[in-house]
Order: C-alpha cells, then sequence, then structure tokens
C-alpha cells in the first residue's frame, strides 16, 4: 500500500502512519508511507525512525498545506517516490480560536486554506493515481463541523464545508475510487478496512452514502489509545504553525 498523510508529525497523522506500517507488516507487505508535514522536526524525524523500524519505506515530505502548490507538489513527489498511490489521508488542520465578530481575514482565509482547500486541492492532484489504484481518499473531518462550538471562529465552518465537499456530487470520482469524509474517531478503520464504496459523510453520526459497507467503531474517551479510538474529547486548541490538530 501506497500513502501519503499529512498533518503526519503527531497527533491523529502519526498515528495513521504507525497503524498503516503495523497493518503493512502483519499481512507481510512493506506498506510505503509519504509523511507530510510542514518541515523538518523531531517529530517527523521520530516518525520516520519508527516507521522504518516496522518494515515500511518511509519518507518525509515538507508541504505547508495552506498554499496553493504544496498539496499538488507532495502529491507529485509521493507518486514519483512509490510508483503510484493507494491512500490519501489528507489529515493536517489547524485552528485559530476566537469570536467571529473580531476574527481576522488573514486567520479566516488561512484556516480555510488549511482545512478546506487543501483537501480539494489533494484530490485534484491524485485523482488520476487513486483512479488506477481503485484507492480511498480519508479527509479527517470533526464534530465541530456539524456542532457548534463557542469561540471557535473559521475552525467549526471549516470543517463543516469540508464534510459538504465529502457529500458533493460534482467531486470526480473514478471507478473504484472511494472518497471518505470522516470524523476523527473512525478515520484509520474507513482507510483500512472498508468495503469500496462511492462517498461517505460523517457528520456528528455515522452516515452511510451509496450502499457504503463499513466497519464504524464508537467514539471514544479522551486518553483511549488511537488504535482504538482517534477522537479528541474537546475541539483543538490555537494552532499557529504545526498541522497536526486534523481533528
Amino acid at each position: 500500500m501506497n500513502v501519503l498523510v499529512t498533518g503526519a508529525a503527531s497527533g491523529i497523522g502519526r498515528a495513521t502512519c504507525l497503524r498503516l506500517a503495523r497493518d503493512g507488516r502483519a499481512r507481510g507487505q512493506a506498506a510505503k508511507i509519504a509523511a507530510v508535514d510542514l518541515g523538518p522536526s523531531p517529530g517527523l524525524d521520530g516518525l520516520i525512525e519508527e516507521l522504518r523500524a516496522l518494515g515500511a519505506e518511509a519518507v518525509a515530505l515538507p508541504g505547508d498545506m495552506g498554499t496553493a502548490d504544496a498539496p499538488v507538489r507532495v502529491v507529485g513527489e509521493a507518486m514519483s517516490r512509490f510508483g503510484g498511490l493507494d491512500g490519501l489521508v489528507s489529515n493536517a488542520g489547524i485552528n485559530r480560536p476566537g469570536p467571529v465578530a473580531a476574527y481576522s481575514v488573514e486567520d479566516w482565509d488561512r484556516v480555510f486554506a488549511v482545512n478546506t482547500r487543501a483537501t480539494w486541492l489533494l484530490v485534484k492532484a491524485a485523482h488520476p493515481a487513486l483512479g488506477a489504484s481503485r484507492g480511498a481518499i480519508v479527509a479527517v473531518g470533526s464534530m465541530s463541523g456539524s456542532n457548534a462550538h463557542a469561540n471557535l471562529g473559521a475552525y467549526g465552518p471549516s470543517k463543516a464545508a469540508l464534510i459538504m465537499l465529502g457529500s458533493s456530487r460534482s467531486v470526480p470520482r473514478a471507478r473504484g475510487e472511494r472518497l471518505i469524509v470522516a470524523q476523527s474517531t473512525i478515520a484509520l478503520d474507513l482507510l483500512v478496512r472498508t468495503h469500496p464504496v462511492r462517498s461517505l459523510a460523517v457528520d456528528g453520526q455515522p452516515r452511510l452514502v451509496a450502499g457504503a459497507k463499513v466497519e464504524v467503531r464508537r467514539p471514544g474517551r479522551h486518553g483511549e489509545s488511537p488504535r482504538r479510538s482517534l477522537q479528541r474529547a474537546e475541539p483543538p486548541q490555537d494552532d499557529r504553525r504545526a498541522h497536526g490538530c486534523g481533528s
């Protein structure tokens, strides 16, 4: 399995990479993982070491998902390195809390660029390769996309838009390709355990589209192992640099 994961250095992205590597090893197949984050960091370096220790072929790719060019570039680099792509996990996310009435245009645009636009750009870039491999796209949503939380600024609206992107019939899908927008609690299992589906949107309550057959685990409690659940108990705090909030 050749997979690209954004926001990979910590949190949900890191857990996703490690799970893919372990599952590949269990099947006797070395997973090939492109771990994308803003740039070099101890967290990203440590992740690459762990993945390689699990037998995976891992490469760190720097890329700011809030820019217009980085999503396209990292997809191209991953396909060039691995010879194709079977899965894409758009997990990178940021949060800049604040009351909407006092919110800046800069913060609004930045949050939407990372949390919503990046997934669209990644999908556009990866669509031919994933169509050829009958692969899967997982975009990590949030409970905040369907349940209001005070003073989160653009975070909730950006995740609501992401959920709608996954539900939209205007998103092109090749035969067999899967586009999934998942609440973070089930993102991992959706990538590695689903049957082929056309679309799945999860917006507080699991909702299946186009006859999908998916094993959906219950939401977890704060502190549970990422192997059981990846949901955070609360929306993420202010994060103006890292991409890894994802939920």
